[in-house]
């Protein structure tokens, strides 16, 4: 492998700095980013920036200051005072590292907490483990989860605190931020779902501007990190080769962004520690390219090589192009609690959002009221004529003080329809009798129930499936039902429907499941802080393209409002025609553009210049 241009000084040249004045920038740029080392190639074009060194900080049980200031731990990082800092929030586990293991501790933090994504975990001097995060609200949560975390095996509730600091890392300008995402676009390749970072330095768009923009820098390493989150995340290979990488602290973030990288390429870099490659602990790595790296110069025994491998990457059956034999792993025995921890207020895209929130707000609607066992019965154009069914359950849940139903006609009312899939033995023989189906039937059904009143200010709506012919959500929350005048207690509701689409954004009802609960003093503290982590973070809306929506494969009119394939076909056809430009791309021109030809012509021909010479059909 060639290594041409790795640490190459500069010859000649008026201008050029002395020794003295090199060694005091090394200085400055080893607390700023500890990967960058001193090459006089690099700290030639490094900006000098100001730092204040932390000289005054506290001993450590009588031990006094750090007396080495250029130590690699967070501490050393962070005091650093970076001119021009964000604000961001260090956080830490008290004494956690004493006796957990930080995989586990990411694992339950991962489930109770949105869009966690740690940065610089580590470990300090008195066995805590430290991380930053940028968003206060995730800080604000991490803190409110605060000895709610049990370590079983121990027996210790994990104590977690935050602290506002600035951020380790320098501010990158605007401009340079837009092409270091330009320089990640171009290196993507969807049909393989491959995002190729080698030699990330050297690219012409950073070469040609006099640009050092090193992975080893953490500024740039997350600003490419924070890209590959909002656009790439479900990538399968990676590459990171020939970037000087010494140590993976930044770019261990990985670990939380792409989830389903199988091939990775950390060959031809400079990693020498051996506890570096734990930081990708985690990803599902089967294909690894490590070949290079100093490391590996230090294992004399093929066999030693792989087992430090699969300490990390336990799946890995291909090792630097060779075929290994994978650890026998033991599949963990699914809690889908844990695989599925609720998120409150998922949508898959803005669209989907309005048409859920239009249906739930009209639903209720004609639901509720004093008149509502009358007004319900023109809930019969909600659901689909002959293919849907309603069912209901009401049961006290375990794990909450038994608490029975305020009223004893209402909660037979209940019954007399209640069906409990958990007491086949005892509804199995009037089961058909216990579900409603076709939309007239389930109307008179609905029509038989209390009358209610539900609170929609304690909403809490969760998509949990979409595709182009099926929505699912779960609208949960509090109600009150029986006579209304008397202010009766209220009960926690569950009702999961199932919805098609129909013409004008419109949807019919396939499946129609209710649950009932009395509200018990801890079922209403639990649900209030849920609702209440529902407010902090709102509502989560994952920005999904109209391209990506139009490859679900549509049948009909579906929710993404595409046509059906064979005019889809014809509408693609007719615009590789017009513009000159491949299928895929002429495919995503109408797809951007609502599948309205007309307006994508005239979009098309706005843009023209602007796009890429790849999107036209080869002459």
């Amino acid at each position: 492998m060639s290594r041409r241009g790795f640490g190459n000084h500069r010859s000649g040249g008026g201008g050029h700095r002395d020794a003295k004045q090199l060694s005091r920038n090394k200085n400055r740029f080893a607390r700023l980013d500890p990967d960058i080392q001193s090459r006089y190639d690099d700290l030639d074009d490094e900006p000098a920036v100001p730092v204040r060194a932390n000289t005054t900080a506290p001993s450590i049980r009588g031990r006094g200051p750090t007396s080495n200031p250029f130590n690699r731990s967070t501490q050393s990082i962070v005091n650093t005072g970076v001119r021009n800092a964000d604000i961001v929030f260090k956080c830490r586990a008290v004494g956690a590292a004493k006796k957990i293991e930080a995989k586990w501790l990411i694992k339950q933090l991962n489930q109770k907490i949105e869009n966690f994504k740690p940065i610089l975990w580590d470990e300090n001097t008195r066995g805590d483990f430290e991380w930053f995060v940028r968003d206060e609200d995730t800080a604000q949560t991490i803190k409110m989860n605060s000895r709610r975390i049990l370590h079983k095996d121990t027996g210790m509730r994990i104590e977690l605190q935050y602290s506002r600091v600035p951020a380790p890392w320098m501010q990158l300008k605007r401009s340079e931020i837009e092409i270091i995402h330009n320089v990640v676009d171009k290196r993507y390749n969807p049909e393989k779902r491959l995002l190729d970072l080698s030699n990330f330095h050297a690219d012409e768009e950073f070469t040609s501007k006099d640009m050092l923009m090193n992975l080893t820098k953490g500024n740039v390493m997350l600003t490419v990190l924070d890209h590959i989150d909002d656009k790439y995340g479900n990538i399968v290979a990676l590459s990171l080769s020939n970037n000087r990488l010494r140590h993976l602290d930044y770019a261990s973030a990985l670990v939380s962004i792409a989830k389903f990288v199988k091939e990775l390429d950390l060959s031809h870099n400079h990693i020498s520690a051996e506890k570096d490659l734990e930081k990708f602990s985690g990803l599902p790595v089967q294909s690894l390219f490590f070949e290079g790296n100093p490391i590996v110069e230090t294992f004399t025994q093929k066999s030693t090589y792989i087992s430090y491998i699969h300490k990390t990457f336990p799946r890995c059956s291909m090792l630097d192009g060779v075929e290994v034999q994978p650890l026998d792993v033991t599949p963990e025995e699914i809690n889908i609690n844990e695989v599925m921890p609720f998120r409150a207020g998922y949508y898959p895209n803005s669209h989907i959002r309005l048409i859920v929130e239009q249906f739930v707000v009209a639903y209720f609607d004609l639901y509720d009221g004093p008149e509502g066992q009358r007004t319900r019965k023109s809930l019969h154009n909600a659901y689909d004529a002959d293919s849907s069914v309603f069912t209901l359950t009401i049961k006290h849940l375990n794990g909450s003080t038994f608490q029975r139903h305020h009223n004893d006609d209402v909660y037979r009312q209940y019954v007399q329809l209640s069906h409990n899939v958990f007491e086949q033995e005892h509804f199995s023989r009037n089961r058909a009798s216990r579900q409603a189906r076709g939309a007239m039937d389930i109307a008179v059904a609905l029509s038989k129930l209390p009358t209610t009143h539900h609170m929609k200010d304690t909403f809490i709506v969760d998509v949990f499936l979409f595709t182009n012919d099926l929505v699912g959500f779960t609208v949960q929350g509090l109600f009150i039902d029986g006579d209304l005048t008397k202010d009766p207690c209220p009960s926690f509701f569950s009702r999961s429907f199932l919805v098609s689409p129909r013409e004008n954004d419109s949807v019919a009802v396939v499946s129609d499941q209710l649950f009932i609960s009395t509200a018990s003093v801890e079922r209403l503290e639990r649900f209030k802080k849920l609702y209440d982590q529902s407010v902090v973070h709102g509502a989560a809306v994952e920005q999904v393209s109209s391209v990506q929506i139009a490859q679900i494969g549509v049948t009909g009119m579906g929710f993404d409002g595409a046509p059906p394939p064979e005019m889809r076909q014809q509408m693609t056809a007719a615009m590789c025609q017009f513009s000159g430009m491949t299928p895929a791309y002429s495919e995503k021109c109408l797809a951007d553009c609502g599948w309205n030809y007309d307006f994508a012509c005239t979009k098309f021909t706005e843009i023209r210049a602007a796009i890429p010479a790849e999107a036209f059909a080869a002459q």
